[in-house]
């Protein structure tokens, strides 16, 4: 997480006064130590607790726009 491209859009989505849930079994522990209890962040046990609205940031670009976008997700590529 020193590094992580979602640390700077995690804080400029909250700047903007977004809520952020967030998934991710490597870093679950490092980001709550970084920011401890948050209203505006929701850390989720399972990465499908966060798809009441399918909507992807890709902040690796892991995968295909195409294929998410006819898998029916609102895909949002960070840096491609």
């Amino acid at each position: 997480m020193r590094e992580a491209p979602s640390r700077v859009l995690m804080e400029s989505l909250w700047k903007a006064g977004a809520k952020v849930q967030a998934y991710d079994p490597e870093a679950m522990e490092e980001c709550q130590r970084i920011y401890g209890q948050r209203d505006e962040l929701r850390l989720t046990g399972t990465k499908e607790e966060l798809l009441n609205q399918p909507v992807i940031f890709d902040g690796r670009n892991q995968y295909t726009p195409k294929v998410m976008k006819s898998n029916g997700f609102e895909y949002y590529s960070i840096g491609r």
